[in-house]
């Protein structure tokens, strides 16, 4: 995988996700790819994008019991066993063939989902544990979600990753995390907490050993 790129836009809860990927062969030989996504479980997919000799390749939307058939397929031949926290999700499937040797493939996805919000505790959350059993790292990975709200937010933190924060006012914020030569090992997990009254006080009661911000 050369890059693995995602872009998140977030307003009132509902989150837009872009992920943009690049599959490079470094095998002497031609291989066949099988893309596979585990989607949020109320996931719409609004857009598949991968292109092979110059003509668009369709994705396979699968049901939660379709996928469940797929993933246990894949671990049962011991190639991602990281697949098996997503058993209750449906998955996009997309057969990615031949890749000569030297040659990329990309691939481009969007879908978007309404987040959960507990008592003004809102979260989300990336899929990025199925990239752990990549035979090589990542060289690139990068995460941009971009946060909209009509009423302020109070605090922002990520429990899985090191994340900058960059504020626009008290409404708005944005979070970023990047790295290279990664294998990563765990899902993006992004929390913030918006203003309800008088509950966002005692809304956070985890400390980020990466970052924590508070009004």
């Amino acid at each position: 995988i050369q890059y693995h790129h995602v872009t998140v836009t977030i307003e009132d809860q509902v989150a837009v996700t872009h992920v943009d990927q690049v599959f490079r062969n470094d095998q002497g030989w031609t291989v066949e790819g099988t893309y596979v996504f585990p989607l949020p479980a109320d996931a719409s997919v609004s857009s598949f994008t991968l292109w092979i000799d110059q003509q668009p390749v369709e994705a396979e939307i699968l049901s939660r019991e379709e996928a469940r058939q797929i993933y246990e397929d894949i671990v049962r031949q011991l190639r991602d066993p990281a697949l098996l926290e997503y058993m209750d999700r449906g998955a996009v499937r997309a057969s990615v063939f031949p890749i000569e040797p030297g040659e990329k493939r990309r691939i481009e996805l969007e879908y978007t989902q309404t987040l959960p919000a507990d008592q003004g505790l809102i979260s989300y959350s990336y899929p990025l544990n199925t990239e752990k059993f990549s035979t090589l790292p990542l060289e690139e990975v990068v995460i941009s979600v971009d946060v909209r709200s009509q009423v302020p937010v109070r605090a922002v933190y990520s429990p899985s990753h090191p994340i900058v924060i960059d504020r626009s006012g008290d409404r708005a914020f944005r979070a970023g995390y990047e790295a290279s030569n990664i294998t990563p090992d765990s899902n993006f997990d992004l929390y913030y907490s918006v203003s309800m009254e008088d509950i966002g006080v005692n809304l956070l009661t985890y400390r980020d050993p990466y970052t924590a911000e508070e009004d």
